[in-house]
């Protein structure tokens, strides 16, 4: 058949409509040299977890992630979940969340709390005062200088997207700290505590599988200086998700993992505590102006003491108010400003057993979260993300079946890639946009389910973090190509092994927080620091090619490691960039005490 060009690409068409997917029909035009005109049609799966709701009808129709404006709320609604925003933060049920299975959880936030693990004495700093809720974008109400009591300046804000929805604490000036009040900076956390008046019983299990009874507070017993673990509260068809701890103006650094614990009462009020060493916050804190101080709400001899005392809210019969659109002025007055910021996030956990087949080319168009007992990403997959969207990542919380090989490798790149797949978007961009997902692939085995991750012959491009590492121990990445990444690995919490793998024009190759890594067989061609902003416990490199590395970082041993800039490492061989040159004196050499698959 002679070659032919595209004359014309129609606007893709509508196949079928899922829960998180759409399958999209890719129709072009093509003229043959011969000048005969033939009509080719390929298939495209579009996938974001929650893109379609079900419609009254039946069916599907597309979920919307903004907040519409009514007399006394913010509501949002044409979604999997469907959230209402009271007009006021200090309300009773603030919030009014209905899961995609139906059932409705509501919460308020009672305030800001300093609790000492050795003492066991939680003191109550900033109490929930009145505050106008502002819609500052269109999936997001601020609720600003919602703290009343202890100087401190604070925000809430809630944010809607189509798999998710988050609370946040922002603090806008830095509280007085723990020796204020008489308790141990050493040994005393910040904490949030939000009151659910209306929740199904979660199932709650311990990060690292300890069971939870419903009274909740097993994993703190004061005297004992104990850290309380980080919790996962299951709703079924959604699930709190990790909390982070991050400045207002870098999302993506996280500063620390804040746990939540979620208690139940003697009186059975529920209540999600979240909490992180103020240690671990210090540095970022002292970057706010300080707060003006004050003295402490109440003062109890334990926690659950102070949960009890809370005031319970009384319903309105009718609202007071309405939420408001501020001017441009007073927007960025309001967002434009320095804070550390303490979330939590609900994350809908319905896109089951998910498989990406190897026949499919898959398009993200939003964040993906995949739940149930597995995931599967045959040999030969193709995802590609779009760009400009927010927080775009897609995330396995299961264990994790890959099926990438040597001629059958599986491939995360930009929407604009040409070079594989199904062609979306203009080529000419994928140079130009570099960076598409935030991150291309979470490994989080932070749920029970997951023990380690075993992941292999794959190619990641163009995104800002190519693969983050999650919790847990012994995940192995192997044949693993990264390029044109802004950040290669970040691990967090974890130890895994990288064996066999080129980073490509990777600013930053790695970085992590209280992790182990163990590299080898690396090759680097082009990046401005090999581990960077890491605070890695370990990081061990063997038998590895760093070449035009400007800054090497932190790095805890090298064996038989070279660096080179003389621009004359590499040879191209056909379609292959990295091969050594003839006489190159790293051939045959190295040492042998490394992994013997290798």
């Amino acid at each position: 058949q002679a070659a032919g060009v595209v004359e014309a690409a129609e606007a893709p068409i509508l196949i079928e409509r899922a829960a998180h997917h759409d399958v999209l029909g890719l129709v072009a035009t093509n003229r043959l040299e011969n000048g005969e005109v033939t009509v080719t049609t390929n298939r495209l799966v579009r996938v974001a977890t929650g893109l379609n709701y079900p419609a009254e009808g039946g069916g599907f129709s597309p979920a919307v992630a903004e907040f519409e404006l009514i007399e006394g709320a913010a509501v949002a609604w044409r979604g999997q979940h469907k959230v209402t925003l009271a007009w006021n933060a200090n309300s009773a049920e603030t919030v009014q969340l209905r899961v995609p299975d139906g059932r409705l959880l509501t919460s308020q936030v009672h305030g800001l709390a300093y609790y000492d693990t050795a003492t066991g004495e939680a003191v109550l700093i900033a109490a929930v005062q009145d505050s106008q809720g502002l819609l500052i974008a269109p999936n997001q109400v601020l609720y600003p200088a919602a703290f009343s009591g202890g100087g401190v300046s604070a925000d809430i804000r809630y944010t809607y997207t189509l798999d998710a929805f988050e609370q946040d604490i922002i603090l806008r000036e830095a509280p007085a700290g723990p020796e204020a009040f008489g308790l141990n900076p050493a040994t005393t956390r910040l904490e949030v505590w939000t009151e659910f008046p209306e929740a199904p019983t979660p199932t709650v299990t311990a990060e690292k599988g300890i069971a939870v009874d419903q009274a909740g507070d097993t994993s703190e017993k004061p005297g004992q200086g104990a850290e309380p673990p980080d919790q996962i509260v299951d709703f079924g068809s959604l699930r709190l998700g990790t909390g982070r701890a991050f400045r207002a103006d870098d999302h993506a650094d996280t500063l620390a993992i804040v746990a939540k614990q979620w208690v139940r009462t003697e009186d059975s009020r529920n209540f999600l505590v979240e909490t992180v060493a103020v240690e671990q916050l210090a540095e970022a804190l002292d970057k706010l102006p300080p707060g003006a101080g004050g003295a402490a709400l109440n003062r109890q001899q334990n926690r659950l003491q102070a949960l009890r005392m809370l005031p319970r809210r009384e319903r309105e019969t009718a609202a007071r108010g309405r939420i408001q659109r501020p001017d441009s002025g007073r927007l960025l007055a309001l967002i434009d400003r320095p804070g550390v910021v303490l979330d939590w996030v609900g994350l809908n956990t319905s896109q089951t057993n998910y498989v990406f087949r190897g026949d499919e080319t898959y398009w993200i168009t939003g964040a993906v979260q995949t739940y149930g007992t597995n995931t599967t990403f045959e040999g030969g997959t193709v995802i590609k993300f779009t760009n400009n969207v927010a927080n775009l990542a897609l995330t396995v919380n299961t264990p994790l079946t890959w099926e990438g090989s040597l001629y059958r490798p599986v491939v995360l790149t930009a929407q604009d890639d040409h070079s594989v797949g199904q062609k979306i978007g203009n080529a000419a961009q994928a140079a130009a946009n570099t960076y598409y997902a935030t991150t291309a692939l979470v490994l989080d085995a932070a749920t029970n389910a997951v023990s380690t991750f075993a992941l292999s012959h794959a190619r990641i491009a163009h995104a800002q973090t190519a693969i983050v590492l999650r919790q847990k121990s012994g995940h192995v990445l192997s044949h693993l190509q990264i390029a044109h990444s802004r950040t290669g690995v970040a691990p967090v919490t974890t130890d895994f092994s990288l064996r066999n793998a080129l980073f490509l024009n990777v600013l930053t190759n790695f970085n992590g927080s209280s992790s182990t890594g163990r590299v080898e067989h690396l090759t680097v061609n082009g990046a401005n620091w090999f581990s960077h902003g890491s605070t890695f416990s370990q990081l061990h490199v063997t038998n590895s090619i760093l070449a035009a590395v400007t800054n090497l970082g932190t790095v805890s041993s090298t064996n038989q490691v070279a660096r080179d800039d003389s621009g004359t490492v590499f040879a191209v061989v056909k379609g292959g960039l990295h091969y050594l040159t003839t006489n190159s004196p790293y051939r045959n050499a190295g040492t042998a005490a490394i992994n013997p698959i290798l």
